[in-house]
């Protein structure tokens, strides 16, 4: 039977970073950072829970099994299995392209999903929120916070819109627009703007385009640097609103949720079109996410055939 190389220390820290750039090249940059991300996060705890180096050919099963579990109590369920899925590839590249003798990982077992409802926003919060950062914000923070809520926008997408991505259009009333959006997987869909949204994101759009000789490939979402945002500049941007707006704990994705869930009631639970409205790869990912009876719904279920 063939046995695994002992790799060298440096060997084994500097794997990693060759398994991105040569099997993940083709995924994009932020896919390539959580795959990153997990992986350090993997070799640490190992180097900490055994008290070793790092090393490939001595990792076992039941070394993956404890860091899964270790991190039960203080991960999500879905954090948890991205990592594993991260670890899974990486030592399979080593059994394909360095030599390892066997992965360790084949055999792990994901966690169960726990379905939770998304936590939203009720009608009342959401325009407290948007009431406040009308009034305290600056720059791009009112229209940038209105369209995470008026089109549930991923806070990836968001960052990505460019000047280009707002596209008018003529109708029987007048000019309207629509927004482009790149979404998961390179996959682009095109949202139209509400009223509310429109009244406020395209008088920021027009000075935007005058701003920058009509450049289409400019972000149409600046800082007050003048630069494109990043992710986790939104995400601390909206929870300070949040915050001064008395909602604890707000982040993008729970405006995502929020227009969501009112999208359903208004179209009536066309599902199909809350699919397209999301940018999901199938209806079966909306209904997983969001096809959980509410508490008015069951009683209503119970009280119809009573007259």
């Amino acid at each position: 039977m063939m046995t695994s190389p002992r790799f060298t220390q440096l060997e084994s820290l500097t794997w990693p970073a060759q398994f991105i750039a040569s099997a993940c090249g083709h995924l994009s940059p932020l896919t390539q950072e959580a795959y990153s991300t997990d992986l350090q996060e993997f070799i640490r705890w190992y180097q900490v829970a055994l008290k070793e180096s790092f090393d490939p050919a001595h990792c076992s099963p039941a070394d993956i099994r404890t860091y899964r579990d270790s991190m039960r109590s203080i991960k999500a369920v879905a954090t948890i299995n991205r990592r594993l899925v991260s670890i899974r590839k990486f030592f399979t590249w080593l059994v394909e392209e360095r030599g390892l003798d066997r992965s360790p990982a084949t055999r792990i077992q994901p966690l169960g999903r726990v379905v939770r409802n998304p936590v939203v926003l009720t009608p009342q919060r959401r325009n407290r929120l948007l009431w406040t950062v009308e009034k305290l914000g600056k720059g791009a923070d009112y229209p940038m916070i209105m369209t995470l809520a008026h089109t549930g926008v991923r806070e990836q997408e968001l960052v990505n819109l460019n000047l280009g991505s707002v596209h008018p259009f003529q109708t029987d009333e007048g000019v309207r627009h629509e927004l482009v959006v790149m979404g998961k997987g390179g996959k682009e869909r095109t949202l139209p703007i509400a009223a509310a949204l429109e009244d406020v994101l395209i008088p920021y759009f027009l000075q935007r385009t005058e701003a920058t000789n009509k450049d289409p490939q400019a972000p149409l979402f600046i800082s007050s640097r003048g630069t494109r945002y990043t992710t986790s500049a939104i995400r601390k941007k909206v929870k300070s609103y949040g915050k001064k707006a008395d909602i604890p704990s707000l982040h993008p994705h729970m405006l995502r949720h929020t227009f969501a869930t009112e999208a359903i009631e208004a179209t009536g639970h066309d599902w199909k079109v809350v699919k397209e409205l999301l940018g999901h790869a199938s209806v079966k990912t909306t209904l997983d996410i969001y096809d959980h009876p509410s508490q008015e719904r069951m009683q209503k279920g119970v009280e119809g055939g009573n007259p």
